[in-house]
């Protein structure tokens, strides 16, 4: 039986792609485990992408909506947040 922390921090890194998919899987349940982890490494990348879009709007505005959005992403997966605020990302 796994700690709710190690339960957390397998959940969290699949999520943020830090760790190994196969290690959260059991611990997800559900008919369709890797889909439901899917559903929140979407979710993860589009708030993290959407906070750093909305931080600096002039980028977008300069070089194109499509440009910032994929450096976002770029930038989410080589920087994960490291406080739980996401406004002070």
């Amino acid at each position: 039986m796994c700690s709710l922390a190690d339960v957390q921090a397998r959940v969290r890194q699949a999520v943020t792609g830090d760790g190994s998919l196969d290690a959260a899987l059991p611990l997800v349940g559900g008919s369709e485990p890797a889909r439901r982890l899917d559903i929140h490494r979407r979710h993860y990348e589009l708030s993290l992408v959407t906070a750093l879009r909305q931080r600096y709007p002039a980028s977008a505005w300069l070089v194109g909506a499509d440009v910032v959005t994929a450096a976002a992403r770029a930038f989410v997966r080589v920087h994960p947040p490291q406080r739980p605020c996401i406004a002070e990302y």
